[in-house]
């Protein structure tokens, strides 16, 4: 069927808690900075739930479906160098796999999207050597990637690396 994105600055709690399920792992090996306060799993769900809620009234949010079925929030921001930054992310799942974010399906329609919304470049930031900075990595050297490609570590706070892409 298909890949489908569309804003969405609110989601349904059942929605959030599949895609905050199988992110999880994830956040959990450093996707996320997690106040040291938040110990238990309910005090990281209610800050990751807290988090998004707030960033996606005050950002864009971005709901990818596929066949209809929900497998990203995307909440991010528009900034005056006609990009789109990512600034958080829950990442679903089709049958257990996260495979469908390595087609070139989802990447031709990210494109689409993010150009109709007036964006030529997307960017993400990440903590180096983390889960989501090699798999972006892979991706690219495997060519899955579309655009220009450039990352940079950041000067400010060198475990901070951001993945731009224009296309």
């Amino acid at each position: 069927m298909a890949i489908t994105f569309e804003r969405a600055d609110t989601i349904d709690d059942s929605i959030f808690d599949s895609l905050y399920s199988t992110s999880v792992d994830d956040i959990k090996s450093g996707t996320m900075l997690i106040p040291e306060d938040k110990t238990s799993d309910e005090d990281i769900k209610a800050w990751v739930k807290g988090i998004f809620n707030q960033e996606s009234n005050s950002r864009h949010g971005i709901l990818v479906k596929k066949d209809g079925t929900p497998i990203n929030w995307i909440v991010g921001n528009h900034n005056p160098e006609d990009t789109f930054t990512w600034v958080w992310v829950l990442n679903g799942a089709i049958s257990n796999s996260k495979a469908v974010f390595y087609t070139s399906e989802w990447h031709t329609n990210h494109k689409a999207y993010q150009q109709s919304i007036g964006v030529s470049k997307y960017s993400i930031s990440c903590l180096v050597d983390s889960r989501v900075d090699k798999y972006f990595i892979k991706a690219q050297s495997d060519g899955v990637m579309l655009g220009n490609y450039s990352k940079k570590t950041s000067e400010d706070s060198p475990l901070n690396v951001r993945h731009n892409w224009e296309y």
